[in-house]
């Protein structure tokens, strides 16, 4: 099923496992953390539940808690099949080895239990990861980083991308009624401009800008979503 515009939403049933995918259109990258916890959650109550009844037709009526009716791993697509951890793993690994032999990195996967209220990153916060900063911002990570962002920042993050300041001045004049889109459209033609020179990326130009000013970690809340994927997987337990 579409998740959304630009993401896929499958839910493969394997034996006594069942495995969620969500698959983004463009990078793995852009898969919304809070779309995937938000899906998780969604998905995770409503198999408890079932779980639940399922037990109490069966007599069973002292389960304590989901540890006792399944377990719970996340991973991503490898070489044409799934490769997954424990969640339990996952949250105290930045990285594991699967049986490819290939290093995969906790972060993406962890999407799926991202605290949808925080509202800073990590002390230990890197940044974007390399392969999303060669990527094209799409105008819903404009709407999130104007929100962010806000209008008494806009001014000189707007020099910074490279823009004259007339043309701040002319967009100023059109929109001052209006912040959204004064930064919106500020952001659009910052882009169209950008497209011609194949500079739209978010490290050419939006990182260096946020860094230039101080605010570099907005991308890391702007990330939001061809078969680039996270998985999570729920094995329950033999009643």
């Amino acid at each position: 099923m579409d998740a959304d515009g630009r993401n896929e939403l499958q839910i493969h049933v394997k034996g006594q496992r069942i495995v969620a995918c969500l698959i983004n259109e463009v990078s793995k990258q852009f898969i919304s953390p809070d779309l995937a916890t938000t899906t998780q959650e969604c998905l995770t109550l409503a198999l408890e539940r079932s779980l639940q009844f399922y037990c109490r037709c069966f007599g069973k009526t002292e389960q304590q808690g989901r540890s006792d009716l399944f377990e719970i791993e996340v991973g991503e697509l490898c070489k044409g099949e799934i490769c997954v951890i424990p969640l339990s793993d996952a949250k105290t690994q930045s990285h594991w080895r699967c049986k490819n032999g290939k290093t995969h990195e906790t972060r993406s996967s962890l999407k799926w239990v991202y605290d949808k209220n925080r509202e800073h990153c990590d002390p230990n916060c890197k940044g974007l990861e390399n392969e999303i900063l060669l990527l094209k911002p799409n105008d819903q990570h404009f709407v999130q980083l104007a929100r962010q962002i806000g209008i008494g920042d806009f001014h000189d993050f707007f020099i910074h991308l490279g823009m004259a300041k007339s043309d701040y001045d002319n967009l100023n004049f059109r929109y001052f009624s209006n912040p959204m889109d004064f930064m919106l459209m500020g952001l659009f033609e910052w882009k169209n401009k950008a497209d011609i020179k194949s500079t739209a990326t978010f490290e050419k130009l939006l990182l260096q800008a946020l860094t230039a000013i101080g605010l570099e970690h907005y991308l890391c809340h702007v990330r939001l979503v061809h078969l680039h994927s996270v998985f999570v997987v729920y094995g329950h337990h033999t009643f």
